[in-house]
C-alpha cells in the first residue's frame, strides 16, 4: 500500500539573537551571543533532520555576519534564506529611507556571507502596522521580491497578493483578534504555549480561509536548557515575566513538530513562491 500523500506546510525561522535582541531593548547592553545562537541552530538541525523538513531562514543581517563557516555551509545546502532586517528593529515608526538603508544593509551582508541572493523578507515582529507604504517601497527599492511580514484576518482565494506597484509578492499570515498582540497563525510563543489540538485546529481553519498554511519560529524557540537572562529581583519582575514568557513551552516544541510531521510536509517557503 503506497504511503498518503501529506498535505505540505511552509515553515520559517526567524533566525536572531534573543539574548541581544533583549538585553539592548531592555537593559542598554549592546553584546551578540553567537555561540548560543549557533547552538541553537544545530538543536534545529537535529529536529528538521529527523522530519525531513525543508525551511526559509529569515536571517538577521548582523547575525549572519558573524556566523562561522560551517554554520554558514550547512544552512546553504539545506535551507533557503532571507533577511530579518540588520539589526531586528520595529519598522512601525521608521521613514521609507531608514527602512531602505537597514534593509540593503542587511541584504549586503547576507550575501556577503552566504554567497546567495536575497529576494525573501521579514520584518521584526510584524512591525509594519500602518507603516505598508513606506515598507513595501523601501524594500522593493532594496530588491525584496517576496515578503511575509502582513497579517490579516480575511484573505482572497489566492493565498499571496500581488502588489504590482512594489513588484512584491506578499504572503500575509492569518491573525486573530485586534492590535499589535494578536495571535498570529501559526508561530512563536503561540506554538509554544498552545495545545497540539489547538495548534491542529487552527492550521486547519486556516486552510479553509484561503491562507497558505504557516509556521514560523525562532531558532530559540527549542532551546530549552538556555539560562535565564534576569536574575531573581525583586526590582526586575517584569523582565523576568518578559524572558521566562520567552522561555516557557521550549521543550513542547520537539514533540509538536514530530507530531505535526505525520500528517503534514515540511516545506520552504521559497518552494512555493518560485513555483506559484
Amino acid at each position: 500500500m503506497s504511503e498518503k500523500i501529506k498535505q505540505p506546510i511552509y515553515l520559517t525561522v526567524d533566525f536572531e539573537d534573543y539574548r541581544y535582541n533583549f538585553s539592548r531593548d531592555f537593559l542598554s547592553i549592546k553584546k551578540y551571543y553567537i555561540d548560543e545562537v549557533e547552538r541553537q541552530y544545530w538543536i534545529l538541525r537535529n529536529i528538521f533532520k529527523k522530519i525531513n523538513a525543508k525551511a526559509l531562514f529569515y536571517i538577521v543581517g548582523e547575525v549572519a555576519e558573524k556566523l562561522s563557516e560551517d554554520l554558514v555551509n550547512d544552512i546553504n545546502l539545506n535551507f533557503d534564506i532571507g533577511s530579518h532586517s540588520l539589526n531586528h528593529l520595529k519598522l512601525l515608526k521608521m521613514s521609507e529611507d531608514e527602512i531602505y538603508r537597514d534593509t540593503k544593509k542587511s541584504i549586503e551582508l547576507i550575501e556577503n556571507k552566504f554567497l546567495k541572493k536575497i529576494e525573501h523578507y521579514r520584518a521584526p515582529y510584524f512591525s509594519i502596522d500602518k507603516n505598508e507604504t513606506n515598507y513595501y517601497k523601501a524594500i522593493s527599492k532594496a530588491g525584496i521580491k517576496f515578503s511575509s511580514s502582513l497579517r490579516q484576518k480575511k484573505n482572497n482565494s489566492k493565498k499571496v497578493i500581488n502588489l504590482n506597484e512594489y513588484g512584491i509578492t506578499e504572503i500575509p499570515l492569518r491573525s486573530i483578534g485586534f492590535g499589535l498582540k494578536r495571535i498570529t497563525v501559526i508561530g512563536g510563543s503561540y506554538f509554544r504555549l498552545m495545545p497540539i489540538s489547538l495548534i491542529e485546529k487552527l492550521i486547519s481553519d486556516t486552510i479553509k480561509l484561503n491562507f497558505l498554511p504557516l509556521i514560523y519560529i525562532h531558532n530559540y524557540e527549542a532551546d530549552y536548557l538556555a539560562p535565564p537572562i534576569m536574575k531573581k529581583n525583586k526590582l526586575n519582575l517584569k523582565l523576568q515575566s518578559n524572558d521566562y514568557l520567552r522561555r516557557l513551552g521550549r521543550s513542547t516544541v520537539e514533540k509538536k513538530l514530530i507530531y505535526l510531521s505525520k500528517k503534514y510536509s515540511f516545506q520552504s517557503l521559497d518552494n512555493f513562491v518560485k513555483n506559484y
